[in-house]
C-alpha cells in the first residue's frame, strides 16, 4: 500500500477533510488534494513518507486534546 492509499484509509477512519489536513500540517490545499486522486487522475502526486508521518503526528495531538 503507497503512501497515498494509507492517507485515504486516515481520512476515512478518522473523518477528517483534505481541508483540516491541509491546515494542520501546513501545506497547500491544492497539494493535498492531489494526494488523493487516483494514480491515473491529472494532478495526482504521490504523497512523500515525511507528509504521511507528520499527518499521523497531528492526528495524534488532536486526539489527545480532545
Amino acid at each position: 500500500m503507497n503512501t497515498n492509499e494509507q492517507f485515504r484509509l486516515l481520512l476515512k477512519k478518522h473523518g477528517m477533510s483534505i481541508k483540516e489536513i491541509a491546515y494542520m500540517i501546513e501545506t497547500p490545499y491544492e497539494t493535498v488534494r492531489n494526494w488523493t486522486r487516483d494514480c491515473n487522475a491529472k494532478g495526482y502526486r504521490l504523497m512523500p513518507n515525511y507528509a504521511l508521518i507528520a499527518v499521523k503526528l497531528s492526528i495524534e495531538q488532536k486526539s489527545r486534546e480532545e
